[in-house]
């Protein structure tokens, strides 16, 4: 899950507080798209989350009416892999994925306002080695197989030393490479750890340099992290940087990156062979997922509807 800031924001658009769907349409200049009719229409965007969240449909459709989006053409949500039991905000990661899967839907559908979207949720949490990841590969196998996704985001991952070994990453790859047949785009957060990422009781870090999977996968394109520093108009004010604010305090919070342990170089990093030798280097590429200039996402899950701010790479997922 994302590195989550749930702080309020109380006046949105305005810079340093949380960003919102016209700054960073405006930043990564997507409007000449627009008005060319390139807003995603046509095209479906797969998410899976862990149990989803209860409220996703009322507060997307607050989220847009903020923002002044159109609905999505299609929001269609599924559930394949068994069904979610009754959202219980107490119990483990619950509210935690209710979050994830609240930005997840809400910023695909920020940058992408014409595009249909499929939410998986699954009934297992997701957290490190295998546990949760077959019914999330399951779900995503459902929708290429049955065509309910052109391009599917993941804001999940296991840090590779946590699976039993790498054969059992290898095992686990059906959906992506359902995905390469089908033409079907993955992609995939890098994590929120800088070099490291958790070990497997998911509380404390490899003291060594660790990258996660499916965004390790040479077949998924790995997003990674920015900070942006953006006037209210979506303008930018400074150069675009890693996202890195462990000097927060608040532990290790930056763009993850680094090289396989399982997956060779592939040849589209042929180029950038001094830098990751002849291993996979992630991240492919970076968007907007610093916690000091969070973007605006609205939620009901916990009974009061309140925009808050998200941030981490599983937010950059979605936005590209």
């Amino acid at each position: 899950i994302a590195s989550l800031i749930q702080r309020a924001c109380h006046r949105v658009p305005i810079t340093g507080t949380c960003y919102a769907p016209g700054q960073l349409q405006t930043a990564f200049d997507l409007l000449p798209l627009y008005r060319a009719g390139i807003t995603g229409r046509g095209v479906t965007i797969g998410i899976v989350d862990s149990f989803g969240s209860p409220t996703i449909r009322q507060d997307l459709a607050h989220f847009d009416a903020i923002f002044h989006l159109p609905p999505p053409p299609r929001f269609r949500i599924i559930q394949v892999a068994g069904k979610v039991s009754p959202f219980n905000s107490r119990q483990k990661d619950r509210a935690g994925w209710a979050f994830e899967t609240t930005l997840d839907v809400e910023w695909a559908h920020a940058l992408a306002p014409g595009a249909s979207i499929t939410l998986a949720e699954t009934p297992v949490d997701e957290t490190e080695g295998l546990t949760g990841l077959p019914q999330m590969v399951a779900s995503e196998e459902y929708m290429i197989r049955h065509h309910l996704a052109d391009v599917i985001s993941q804001s999940f991952a296991a840090t590779e030393e946590t699976f039993p070994s790498a054969a059992s990453i290898l095992a686990i790859r059906g959906a992506v490479l359902a995905a390469k047949v089908a033409g079907v785009t993955m992609i995939a957060s890098s994590g929120d750890e800088g070099p490291t990422a958790p070990e497997t009781n998911t509380h404390t870090m490899y003291p060594v340099h660790v990258i996660e999977w499916p965004a390790s996968d040479p077949l998924v394109t790995a997003v990674g992290g920015l900070h942006l520093t953006l006037t209210a108009a979506g303008t930018r004010t400074a150069p675009d940087s890693v996202w890195n604010d462990s000097a927060l305090g608040a532990g290790p919070q930056a763009s993850g990156g680094g090289t396989s342990v399982v997956f060779s170089r592939p040849s589209f990093q042929d180029s950038v062979q001094a830098i990751v030798g002849s291993r996979r280097g992630i991240p492919d590429i970076s968007m907007l997922a610093a916690s000091s200039s969070p973007a605006a996402i609205f939620s009901s899950f916990l009974g009061t509807g309140a925009i808050t701010g998200a941030s981490g790479t599983s937010l950059a997922a979605p936005q590209f």
